[in-house]
């Protein structure tokens, strides 16, 4: 089988140092928004998706806001930690299926992996600054590795923890599973699978 997997919330927990940013971002605009409400928006979209509704909402010409984030995140990039028992499903999950990720993160993801030692665990990366990444819930970024290493589209699953992920799945009519769900609103994402716990990946058989 095959494994794509998202890479914020699904493998790391980089939730804390993404809210961090967004709260100092909108703090600069004397903008004084309950860490709740940005943390279901961007759960429920996209930080780049919540920023730009803002930036409408407050009638600037351009998306500053998303600007000034993509600057201040450099602060926060590496503020993360492994979720538990994610590492040690990755090895064991290598040993029979094909693993891949594809993620709205940049290139900091390839030196996540190295200094954590799994690099060697995945096929290839979709990072942010890939020439064929495309920003999800659109399909393309998927459809390009199904068509780059042939993969069935029935043994091929897109693991990721956010509504978003699943509709990329659907799109690109693959299996998908949502991790640890936080919302009952899964705005009609209608994934295959539904996991608390990153090892019920290894229960999954063809």
């Amino acid at each position: 089988m095959n494994f794509i997997f998202d890479v914020d919330g699904t493998l790391i927990d980089s939730y804390p140092g993404i809210i961090k940013t967004v709260i100092k971002v909108l703090n600069n605009h004397n903008l004084n928004i309950k860490k709740e409400i940005i943390e279901t928006n961007i759960y429920k979209y996209s930080v780049r998706y919540y920023l730009n509704q803002l930036s409408t909402k407050l009638g600037y010409k351009e998306n500053i806001l998303i600007k000034e984030f993509e600057k201040l995140r450099i602060e926060t990039e590496y503020d993360y930690e492994f979720i538990d028992g994610v590492i040690n499903t990755l090895k064991l999950l290598k040993e029979n299926n094909n693993l891949f990720i594809y993620t709205h993160r940049n290139n900091s993801i390839f030196k996540i992996l190295k200094d954590n030692n799994i690099d060697n665990l995945f096929t290839h990366v979709i990072s942010s600054e890939s020439s064929y990444f495309k920003r999800k819930p659109d399909s393309y970024s998927l459809e390009y590795l199904i068509a780059r290493f042939d993969l069935k589209r029935e043994d091929t699953y897109y693991v990721g923890d956010r509504p978003i992920d699943i509709l990329s799945s659907n799109n690109a009519n693959i299996k998908s599973v949502l991790f640890n769900n936080k919302q009952d609103d899964l705005l009609g994402s209608n994934p295959t699978l539904i996991i608390k716990d990153f090892k019920e990946l290894l229960n999954i058989k063809k």
